[in-house]
């Protein structure tokens, strides 16, 4: 017998006290007498679980584990005295697939393997909470072979019950207000938008309220084609963003001095010279990376500056010291914000150099 094109077999037996043993049960619509009153959860939200019961002795067919290897599933008890028909779904089948007939006492071996069974939806939550705070890179989401926006990997397993909206807006959600999401490229800012958008996992957007952009620099610069910086619309769709963190870097603060023509021309006879680079004014720099899209960020609370300083830029810089500019731009957003009546504390701050 098939049942989703995986090879079944359906054994029935009384149930007595006298001997354990782990069996894999599937969900069917044939077996009207397995209901939410058996089990600790309804059948209907557990497809595929562990059920653990006794069998009569000299039970002459059983299933055998061993040659069968099952995935992890939830362990379910059954306290009762009826007779059950079961049918168990082998989920690793191959062409070479067979029903093993062993004794029971066999099947008992204590060599047998043990199934391991994953968190129950309470225990996820329990293990998510007490996990504390984190930070969620969205890089790491992306990339993992099982990633989907609908099913975050930072939930642990944890998933939108519309039957208990108190589990997902009075603990989930206030949990992920305390977590700090890295952002760190355009492309995790179009996977982040999935997520945040996704209505399997509901206003995670209301809920994101640190954000930090430790690549914002890898940005080229609003140009004729690119009318916005895609971090920035990302973070003034989240309304109850409070703090956030964005890196720069002193190279992107300035431009070649020279015109390409005349740059080739240098090369040949100052090669130093063809490396001279000037700063860029406050004006061209808000510019180039939007930044007055952060006046749109009104639950903004506080904004960290961090950059990365250049020895070589800095050293190709014959007039002025990039890092001036950067000073200049705290200053502009302070009092945008305050001209607009934000309370938003600017912090600017030298980091190192970090890798990937």
């Amino acid at each position: 017998m098939f049942v989703n094109d995986m090879p079944t077999f359906t054994y029935t037996a009384p149930v007595h006290v006298l001997s354990t043993h782990k069996l894999l049960y599937k969900e069917h619509s044939h077996l009207p007498h397995l209901n939410s009153t058996s089990y600790p959860f309804p059948v209907s939200q557990t497809p595929y679980a562990p059920f653990e019961f006794a069998l009569r002795p000299n039970c002459k067919q059983n299933y055998d584990p061993i040659k069968a290897p099952f995935a992890q599933f939830r362990e379910l008890q059954l306290a009762s005295a009826r007779s059950y028909t079961y049918t168990w779904l082998a989920l690793q089948p191959s062409n070479s697939f067979t029903v093993y007939t062993k004794s029971l006492l066999a099947s008992l071996n204590a060599a047998a393997p043990v199934f391991t069974p994953p968190h129950s939806h309470a225990e996820a939550l329990k293990a998510l909470l007490d996990n504390g705070p984190v930070h969620v890179a969205i890089t790491t989401e992306r990339e993992d072979a099982a990633a989907s926006p609908d099913s975050p990997l930072f939930l642990k397993g944890v998933r939108f019950d519309p039957t208990d909206l108190h589990m997902w807006y009075g603990k989930v959600l206030p949990y992920l207000a305390k977590c700090t999401f890295v952002v760190s490229s355009t492309v995790d800012v179009t996977y982040g938008g999935s997520i945040f958008g996704s209505t399997a996992v509901p206003h995670i957007y209301n809920a994101v309220t640190k954000v930090e952009l430790p690549k914002f620099y890898w940005f080229s610069g609003v140009a004729l084609n690119r009318h916005h910086n895609p971090y920035l619309q990302m973070c003034r769709n989240l309304p109850n963003l409070r703090e956030l963190c964005l890196t720069m870097q002193t190279t992107g603060l300035t431009s070649q001095r020279w015109p390409e023509r005349q740059i080739v021309a240098l090369e040949r006879t100052n090669p130093e010279a063809s490396k001279e680079r000037i700063i860029l004014s406050l004006r061209e720099v808000v510019h180039r990376y939007d930044l007055d899209a952060l006046f749109a960020c009104t639950s903004l609370r506080r904004l960290r500056l961090e950059y990365i300083e250049s020895a070589m830029t800095a050293y190709f810089c014959r007039v002025g010291n990039p890092v001036d500019v950067l000073q200049a731009i705290k200053m502009y957003l302070a009092q945008g914000f305050a001209q607009r009546g934000l309370e938003v504390a600017v912090d600017l701050a030298r980091v190192d150099q970090v890798s990937g």
